[in-house]
């Protein structure tokens, strides 16, 4: 009996482990920077001195060093056209393909700057988002391909933009620390560009942001804590989750690298940093909006950390370090169908009936005394659902949806999706 129970063990920890975050391929050609698929087969790395492509879903990458660029961005607006671009102090280095990364070719017209970063939107124009502590902040909207001038706009007189993000041709956003501006950290525009307005519940990300959605965004901060809007980044608020009970602002804790493939499953680099050496740099994974996150596992010893990562589809994903590119068709090693984090006895943490119609019903077992129960629709809002001594809640006002419950123990955390009719 006793084997038989290892067996079954063994089977469910295999499937749970199978398909992590695997290491796929390596490259000797350059060090990797940003990683973009146009379909579920093919997809695109640049990075120094290189693009790299492949037409069978990572299993190969075909390596072109011939173009010599400082890459780190690349853009598709559809699989034909693209932008790919450069390091700052190396504006120059700014290629755009009409045919599917098969050439590369200079655009006509090209103002060289100090690029932080870049879009391509779907209309044609490329904006820039440039600028250091001598010229202020500034974005720059080259118009058609870059073959009509730019026009210029000033954001802020000190400290320049980190981040650019445009969500349809007109609305997008761009994030920095912008002291000029009265130490606001979004600056949105809903005319593709060219004119930039802030106000003060739009203090928030600083550093990245991922709008998976015209009206969802995720970014981070200088605090140890994800920030997330609702409202197409009229206001942003600080998400609670605390990544292992560091301080909201600790020197140790490091995230980076933070990507939404939806509204509600996205991807974040944790780095626990010590004065002397680094204790581990992980990738971390969400399914409910950025409230909860949790651990997924990695398959290389070596790994040190990623410089960008892009999803085909919920479980599917691509992570990309220096010289080396990871891929997990499972989310990470837990597919999303199944998805909880295991943080405590999740066997007997049940919510019944699932789908839930008028009410739903907690269980767990006895000896597990509840500290907390929160609630989050499909979008990561938190919902007013009470439980009552008998831990079952009426359902009946809910909107129908998908929604995840998370529990807080003496012992830990866990969270189930539930569905509502």
């Amino acid at each position: 009996m006793k084997k038989f129970v290892c067996l079954i063990l063994l089977c469910f920890f295999g499937i749970q482990l199978f398909s992590q975050w695997e290491l796929q391929a390596l490259s000797e050609v350059g060090c990797l920077e940003e990683v973009e698929f146009t379909s579920n087969s093919t997809g695109f790395i640049v990075g120094n001195s290189v693009i790299g492509k492949t037409i069978n879903g990572g299993e190969t990458w075909a390596w072109d060093t011939s173009i010599g660029g400082a890459f780190r961005i690349i853009d598709f607006i559809n699989p034909d056209t693209a932008l790919i671009c450069c390091f700052p102090y190396l504006g120059e280095d700014v290629m755009i393909t009409y045919d599917g990364g098969e050439t590369w070719d200079m655009p006509p017209l090209y103002i060289s700057v100090e690029t932080n970063d870049m879009e391509l939107i779907p209309d044609g124009n490329v904006i820039n988002a440039v600028g250091w502590a001598f010229d202020g902040s500034k974005i720059y909207v080259a118009e058609s391909f870059y073959t009509e001038n730019s026009s210029e706009s000033l954001l802020s007189s000190t400290i320049p933009p980190y981040d650019i993000d445009f969500v349809t041709n007109e609305v997008g956003f761009v994030c920095g620390r912008f002291d000029g501006a009265e130490n606001t950290s979004v600056f949105k525009t809903i005319d593709g560009g060219y004119n930039w307005y802030t106000n003060e519940n739009m203090t928030g990300p600083v550093f990245e942001m991922s709008f998976p959605s015209i009206t969802i965004g995720y970014g981070i901060g200088d605090e140890s804590r994800i920030w997330k809007t609702i409202d197409s980044g009229e206001s942003w608020n600080m998400l609670p989750f605390d990544f292992g009970g560091f301080e909201i602002i600790d020197d140790e804790l490091i995230l980076r690298n933070i990507y939404f493939f939806n509204d509600t499953i996205g991807y974040l680099e944790v780095g626990i940093i010590y004065p002397d050496f680094t204790e581990g740099i992980y990738i971390y994974r969400s399914i409910d909006g950025g409230n909860s996150w949790y651990k997924t596992h990695v398959d290389h010893k070596d790994f040190d950390g990623i410089n960008s990562s892009w999803c085909t589809s919920p479980d599917t994903c691509y992570a990309v370090e220096c010289t080396e590119i990871y891929k997990t068709t499972n989310g990470g090693g837990i597919d999303t169908s199944t998805s909880v984090i295991n943080t405590i006895d999740q066997a007997h943490f049940t919510l019944t009936p699932n789908p839930a119609t008028d009410m739903i019903q907690l269980t767990l077992p006895s000896k597990e005394k509840i500290t907390s129960i929160t609630t989050f629709n499909a979008l990561g809002e938190r919902i007013d659902l009470q439980f009552d001594e008998h831990q079952i809640a009426g359902t009946g006002n809910l909107p129908p949806g998908i929604y995840i419950t998370t529990i807080t123990t003496e012992t830990g955390k866990g969270s189930k999706k539930w569905v509502k009719l």
